[in-house]
């Protein structure tokens, strides 16, 4: 009986002292390429050098006094002042802050190497309007001032242009071809971040929405994505899988505004005019004598026999 013990002692010593039996895991083959994970690397490299960064300085002054970047009032500023002023014993009145001009960013690209640029019609709209400074920044930081060749606020349509050639210009693409699921990528300017890349898939095909600024909106069947838009993107281009433009980056809906400037951000719905319907109208403006898109319209009259 005690023989008996001991060797129960035994077998339970070995088991728990035994070393654990080790299991190896099967490894799942590396993703490739196109197939579960996009690599966008070489898309990115070809389209970015066709995309431009488009900033308007206008005339004037920021309405309500408030400071462009900081967001912090103009009053603010010069209280500021005004109490540095009396601590340290500076006399005169207090010079009064300049007031900050009114400034807009966007997005372009480029269609002809004679420097032809799309853009969205409301990133210049002000500009055309009011007067100020038209500028394009180019993939490697070079600026130039451009010029409004003509402009379509029914399609939201700009195209402008600025003095240097040899520049690369984006491959378009066939927007009728698009189905739901397919892979996209937006290139542009959101929040002024330039040459920013990100993707998703097409979400919706002919959704109907509204872009462009207060009073000058315009109605188009768009493409409807979850790649990241932001504020900045307007005017960009939005392309396939194989970096073909397919769609301008024009809209996007969003729940209320954030605290970056006080501007809307990006939930996964975002806008693109179809390329096919846009390059109809950007080829009218480039060509036409008087810089104007032709478009259908419905003529309705009423005879009172």
């Amino acid at each position: 009986k005690t023989k008996s013990r001991i060797f129960a002692a035994l077998a339970l010593t070995t088991a728990l002292t035994a070393p654990a039996l080790i299991v190896p895991l099967v490894t799942a083959p590396p993703a490739v390429a196109g197939e579960a994970l996009h690599d966008y690397s070489d898309l990115a490299a070809k389209v970015t050098p066709a995309v431009v960064n488009v900033q308007v300085t206008l005339k004037g002054d920021v309405e309500n006094d408030e400071m462009s970047m900081s967001g912090t009032p103009q009053s603010d500023m010069e209280d500021f002042m005004r109490q540095f002023a009396e601590r340290f014993g500076q006399r005169g009145p207090v010079q009064k802050m300049p007031k900050p001009k009114a400034q807009a960013v966007g997005t372009g690209f480029i269609v002809d190497p004679s420097g032809i640029i799309v853009t969205n019609n409301h990133v210049v709209a002000d500009f055309a309007t009011s007067g100020g400074s038209l500028n394009v920044e180019l993939n490697n930081g070079d600026q130039y001032p451009a010029t409004i060749v003509g402009r379509d606020s029914n399609y939201d349509l700009a195209v402008i242009k600025i003095n240097k050639g040899n520049l690369p210009e984006l491959t378009i693409g066939d927007s009728s071809k698009l189905m739901i699921g397919d892979p996209v990528v937006a290139i542009g300017s959101p929040l002024g971040l330039s040459s920013t890349v990100t993707s998703g898939i097409v979400s919706a095909l002919n959704r109907p929405v509204t872009t462009g600024s207060t009073g000058a909106e315009s109605y188009v069947d768009a493409i409807q994505t979850d790649a990241a838009i932001n504020p900045g993107n307007s005017g960009g281009p939005l392309t396939d899988g194989n970096g073909a433009l397919i769609g301008v980056n024009s809209a996007i809906a969003s729940t209320g505004s954030s605290s970056l400037g006080g501007q809307s951000g990006n939930i996964g719905l975002g806008f693109a005019i179809p390329i096919n319907e846009a390059k109809r109208v950007y080829t009218d403006i480039i060509n036409s004598p008087t810089h104007q898109s032709a478009r259908p319209f419905l003529g309705v009259s009423f005879d009172p026999n």
